[in-house]
């Protein structure tokens, strides 16, 4: 089985698709390979932590699992497991809080 790196590497612009949008980062995803890329706007200190993080929580299955740092032709990023359940704002129960959300 190819590894995260070998299969971004070999992954064609048009194989990527937009999953999402940050503050400082994007990630796109090749959904046959259940890969996430998470490609930082501005190399900082941000993304260095987060990889940092990522490295001393290890392995949990309550936590996403990273592959490493790997790089594509979309860009040098952050491989991640893909977890095609939508955004984590759907899954929250953020209606049990909407008065405190509107009047806040």
């Amino acid at each position: 089985m190819a590894s995260p790196q070998e299969i971004l590497t070999a992954a064609k612009d048009k194989d990527f698709k937009l999953a999402g949008c940050g503050l400082f980062a994007q990630v796109l995803v090749l959904i046959k390979a259940g890969i996430a890329l998470k490609i930082c706007d501005q190399l900082g200190e941000a993304c260095e932590v987060e990889k940092t993080i990522y490295k001393r929580l290890g392995a949990h299955p309550q936590i996403l699992t990273t592959c490493g740092e790997c790089e594509s032709g979309a860009g040098k990023g952050l491989a991640l497991e893909y977890l095609p359940a939508g955004p984590v704002v759907q899954h929250l129960a953020l209606d049990k809080y909407t008065q405190k959300r509107e009047s806040g």
